[in-house]
């Protein structure tokens, strides 16, 4: 700017010569500042913006023409940190203003993960050995474990030791780009194993006592056997007594004090069979005798206590 003074003169004094001062008026200095965004990580980048300030004269950015340059260094992949958002020119002016650029950041946080646990069929005691499976949708390995009841885990393969309910966790414990993993349970229930007692048939003769009744037990599983397993004894029964005539008769097997911890019980009764007793007959000897001698009575008896008969297999 030149600024001219002068003086006209007047009847005394002739015009004065023309002095000038100059000055330069700077361009105002106008902040671009870079706004700091965030994203989720694997999120695609937020939209990039800055503000201007530094306005004078009650102007506003109506006398900004184009716009400035923006870009980060992290893209859709970007690991959790933090990335520069970098600001520049581009194309950014304004008649009488200059421009001063300040950086901003984009924070990338860790992204949420969910645990997708498949549910877990009922087991019997004596099932194999099987494998769970859940995943994360972060990609990321999942641990299991036995939160409650009869069973072990390696890996995913779940051993079962026992009857009863069964809890197994599903757990994600994150990484630098994830948080841990809310934890997920499924949860089944071991149903006791079937044993089969199954009663031995018996036979006797009419009179005598009842034999002594047993059973086999059978059904065991794990390689197990009834010396470690159970405790107490069945009960047997049978409607025959010492003088029940010779027939079947039902042999009945029940729960009596029978137990086993992982295991229920199926009877199956048999039979009794009476049979004849068998009988001897006891017959006085004969003594000889006279032709012309009077009848005479003979004597025997059987130990059944049934009447004998008599007859003459030979001889006069």
């Amino acid at each position: 700017v030149t600024i001219a003074a002068d003086q006209a003169g007047d009847n005394r004094y002739q015009a004065a010569a023309q002095v000038t001062q100059s000055f330069i008026v700077s361009k105002a200095m106008l902040t671009v500042t870079a706004n700091n965004k965030s994203k989720i990580y694997l999120q695609p980048n937020p939209a990039l913006d800055y503000t201007i300030t530094g306005f004078v004269k009650n102007e506003n950015t109506s006398v900004v023409t184009g716009s400035a340059s923006i870009i980060t260094t992290a893209d859709i992949n970007s690991v959790v940190g933090t990335y520069p958002i970098t600001v520049t020119t581009g194309n950014i002016s304004a008649a009488n203003y200059d421009f001063t650029f300040v950086n901003g950041t984009l924070n990338v946080t860790p992204a949420s993960q969910t645990i997708t646990f498949t549910a877990i069929p009922n087991k019997t005691y004596g099932d194999a050995a099987f494998t769970v499976n859940a995943t994360s949708d972060a990609g990321l390995p999942v641990s299991y474990s036995v939160q409650s009841g009869p069973a072990t885990i390696s890996g995913n393969t779940v051993t079962i030791t026992g009857t009863g309910n069964v809890t197994i966790a599903a757990n994600q414990a994150g990484n630098s780009n994830y948080p841990a993993a809310s934890t997920v349970t499924q949860s089944f229930t071991v149903s006791k194993a079937m044993l089969m007692v199954t009663a031995h048939n018996k036979s006797r003769a009419y009179a005598q006592p009842n034999p002594a009744f047993d059973y086999v037990v059978t059904g065991f599983v794990n390689n197990e056997d009834s010396s470690h397993v159970i405790s107490g004894i069945a009960a047997t029964s049978t409607t025959a007594d010492v003088n029940s005539v010779p027939n079947t008769y039902p042999i009945t097997v029940g729960i009596g004090g029978l137990t086993a911890a992982n295991y229920d019980f199926q009877f199956t009764g048999a039979t009794l069979t009476v049979t004849p007793a068998t009988q001897t007959i006891t017959f006085n000897a004969l003594t000889n005798k006279t032709y012309g001698d009077a009848d005479f009575t003979l004597s025997a008896s059987s130990n059944s206590g049934l009447a004998v008969t008599y007859s003459v297999v030979s001889g006069p």
